[in-house]
């Protein structure tokens, strides 16, 4: 490899696509994971009832939009 030239893989339009969806997914799934810990510890303090459980099924629909979105770019970057 020449001396500041980047690699195939990390160089051009693939590589930057690659690793800025990847990232970027990344940083959701992490933020999800942290929105539902948070959840679970409000619910074992009882910070939900029956009446009210809107933080659960708002962080469910996020973590479900963040996979929806691995599914997509799976097809995308490995299967097209």
């Amino acid at each position: 490899m020449a001396q500041g030239k980047l690699s195939d893989v990390t160089g051009g339009l693939y590589g930057s696509t690659f690793f800025t969806m990847t990232g970027f997914h990344g940083f959701h799934v992490t933020c999800g994971v942290i929105c539902l810990i948070y959840v679970w510890l409000k619910s074992l303090r009882g910070g939900y009832t029956q009446q009210d459980y809107r933080g659960v099924e708002v962080i469910g629909l996020y973590w479900h939009f963040v996979d929806l979105v691995w599914i997509i770019l799976f097809t995308i970057v490995y299967l097209i």
